[in-house]
């Protein structure tokens, strides 16, 4: 029998597809790779919140991404399409979902090296959550790092890299 009364803890995750690859193109054989790469390195779930974004000309890699970690594939065009999709998907989490009594977030996790998630990662700090940056050491702003709890670099494990990808394609 199953104990109802103690929460599982979710993580929320925010994957920049073409930040995470280090290319504005992403091919479906690198983007096979990665989703299994982030649920061995984050202990991912069926039960986590993840959103997938990254420009439309990506969709293929973004929903083969989105299906392996049971997640929310998003696309978007223009300067920062897929950013801007992630942080609106970030702030729009109800608080309810943040602070639920069976199934809280527990950890935030952001996939990127982009500074524009800066701001996103001190919110969630502000609210007491551990937040996670996972990206590439040459693509990590300073900023995002220093405001997050903890820093991955995805070059340090056996993960798909922006250089797997160049072969790929």
């Amino acid at each position: 029998m199953e104990n109802t009364d103690t929460p599982i803890p979710r993580h929320l995750v925010a994957v920049d597809l073409e930040n995470l690859a280090g290319a504005p193109l992403v091919a479906v054989d690198w983007a096979r790779g990665i989703g299994p790469c982030l649920t061995s390195l984050l202990g991912l779930a069926p039960r986590d919140l993840v959103y997938v974004a990254g420009a439309p000309r990506n969709g293929m890699a973004v929903c083969t991404v989105a299906g392996d970690l049971h997640g929310q594939a998003r696309t978007k065009r223009g300067k920062n399409g897929a950013d801007l999709v992630l942080i609106e998907a970030l702030e729009s989490t109800p608080e309810s979902a943040l602070h639920s009594s069976t199934a809280p977030i527990g950890q935030v996790v952001i996939a990127s090296g982009d500074g524009i998630f800066t701001n996103a990662a001190r919110r969630f700090r502000r609210l007491g959550l551990e937040v996670v940056v996972v990206a590439r050491r040459a693509s990590l702003h300073r900023a995002l790092a220093t405001a997050c709890t903890r820093v991955i670099h995805l070059d340090d494990h056996h993960g798909p890299t922006g250089h797997d990808l160049a072969l790929a394609a």
